[in-house]
């Protein structure tokens, strides 16, 4: 039985090696994949941040052409808006 693995000493560290490695690349990518949502995440509430924060302004200057927030409400789900009083 000797005999016949005398030939494949080390090769464990070889396929340790290469199964270490895929595992830290692995890792790897998971930690930059949730890096990139935390951003992605940040970025869409300082946007929406923005654009709560500059409505006043814009009715003040546009107050014909702003939209109702419930015409805003109703186009995003798809409904048409009820008509207003």
């Amino acid at each position: 039985m000797k005999k016949g693995f005398g030939k494949a000493k080390g090769q464990i560290a070889v396929l340790y090696a290469g199964i270490i490695a895929v595992v830290i690349g692995a890792v790897a990518l998971g930690a930059d994949v949730a890096v990139m949502y935390v951003n992605w995440e940040h970025v869409q509430k300082t946007a929406d941040s923005a654009a709560v924060a500059v409505r006043p302004f814009y009715l003040q200057t546009r107050p014909t052409t702003a939209p109702s927030p419930a015409a805003v409400a109703a186009t995003m789900r798809n409904k048409p808006p009820a008509p207003s009083p």
